[in-house]
């Protein structure tokens, strides 16, 4: 009744004990457990599926994400090769004329 189903102590506003109430509740599970007549855990088994086979197949059903502007990477100021030749093309150009 004051554990749960993990045994851990529950708390006072669920079982609706005063402090001093639930500060004697835990002293009594405490002693419980030092004694070994309740657990410290119990574990709670779920069920599992296969070896995890399914992920890709469920993850090929999801539409992808569409990248935010926050997450784009920035561009830099830096030119790159080609559009240093066109530069210099058009700089060639402009003195000829």
């Amino acid at each position: 009744r004051f554990t749960s189903d993990r045994a851990k102590i529950r708390a006072r506003r669920v079982t609706g004990n005063s402090a001093q109430q639930q500060r004697d509740v835990a002293m009594a599970i405490k002693n419980a457990r030092e004694m070994a007549l309740l657990p410290y855990e119990n574990r709670v088994t779920t069920q599992r599926g296969g070896r995890g086979g399914d992920r890709r197949q469920r993850d090929d059903d999801r539409r992808p994400r569409e990248p935010k502007e926050t997450d784009a990477p920035k561009q830099t100021a830096t030119p790159s090769p080609q559009t240093e030749e066109v530069n210099q093309e058009n700089t060639t150009e402009e003195s000829a004329e």
